[in-house]
């Protein structure tokens, strides 16, 4: 019986960093999205005014070229929808967040472990792919945060650190 018991609690302690990972990950993403979207709201708003400062001012080569500029960032602002991604990852965020919440609230049990298994997994199954370096990463904040030693933390180089939020890869084998 001891060992079923601590299998439990190995596997309900697996399932709270897992979900804190995911919660974490996705807070990530909202927050990169958002940033994107502001920055090229604001340099939409810059280069417009110095499109019609130029028009004004009888500069008529900086305008084209300003104007260029802010239709190419706009339309990749609205093709690539940096506020409905930042939007997305800010639902699976809150989502991830409430089945931690109860998580954290629920008596431990197979049963229990069950059930918000299949929670978690139903919430899933909406994801985009996930970035591994960028879980990588979180991974490292979430050991880093909770007091894991951090020899057994994942390692990355600085380059997938700083290029976390563009860079997939092929050669990734997902933590769930």
């Amino acid at each position: 019986m001891a060992i079923e018991e601590s299998e439990l609690e190995k596997d309900w302690r697996v399932l709270g960093f897992d979900l804190a990972l995911c919660s974490h990950y996705h807070q990530e993403r909202r927050r990169f999205f958002e940033r994107w979207n502001r920055a090229t709201a604001f340099f939409g708003v810059i280069m417009g005014t110095a499109t019609v400062s130029s028009l004004l001012g009888k500069l008529p080569d900086y305008a084209v070229a300003a104007s260029v500029a802010v239709t190419i960032v706009q339309g990749l602002n609205l093709v690539i929808g940096f506020s409905r991604l930042a939007w997305l990852h800010g639902d699976f965020y809150r989502r991830f967040i409430d089945l931690e919440m109860k998580w954290r609230e629920t008596q431990r049990s197979k049963a229990a472990l069950n059930s918000l298994t299949n929670e978690r997994r139903k919430i899933e199954q909406g994801e985009p792919p996930c970035l591994p370096y960028l879980v990588r990463r979180c991974q490292i904040e979430l050991m880093r945060r909770d007091g894991y030693s951090m020899s057994e933390a994942p390692r990355l180089t600085l380059p997938q650190r700083f290029f976390a939020q563009y860079l997939p890869t092929l050669s990734y084998t997902s933590p769930h």
